[in-house]
């Protein structure tokens, strides 16, 4: 699938889910990576998402 990003692509998608990128610790440069490159901050994810 990360075949199909060029870099136009790739900027209008971080664009969109920067907030998501920066808050489950996904990969921007290797759209391969499933995984988290860093530790998840779970309490942060629940005031986010919580509205607090």
């Amino acid at each position: 699938m990360e075949a199909y990003f060029d870099d136009l692509s790739m900027h209008l998608e971080y664009e969109m889910f920067k907030r998501d990128f920066d808050l489950f610790k996904y990969s921007f440069e290797d759209p391969a990576n499933k995984m988290p490159i860093g530790e998840i901050d779970l309490a942060e994810i629940h005031a986010k998402l919580s509205g607090t």
